[in-house]
């Protein structure tokens, strides 16, 4: 993969393709060229993709709080249970 990186630098279109179809191996493999493509603005964007770490909290989504508020409910029936069948 290290050669389709390096042959398809300037394609940014064929890069996404490559990244959507192996993301991990991707990653890895751009990594380990980053510090011989550094300066090359493709490579500098790739890189910034890759490695950005996001300030903002990740609140989840609607699933998720909905998961949440049900399995609250069902745990707050369970510790009641003693209560409502004495």
């Amino acid at each position: 993969m290290k050669d389709e990186i390096i042959n398809h630098l300037n394609e940014p279109g064929q890069l996404e393709k490559m990244y959507r179809s192996n993301k991990l191996t991707f990653k890895r493999e751009f990594g380990v060229l980053y510090p011989e493509l550094k300066g090359n603005p493709v490579a500098d964007f790739w890189n910034e993709r890759l490695n950005y770490k996001s300030d903002e909290i990740n609140k989840g989504t609607g699933k998720e709080l909905l998961f949440i508020i049900i399995a609250s409910l069902i745990a707050g029936l369970i510790a009641k249970l003693p209560h409502f069948l004495p």
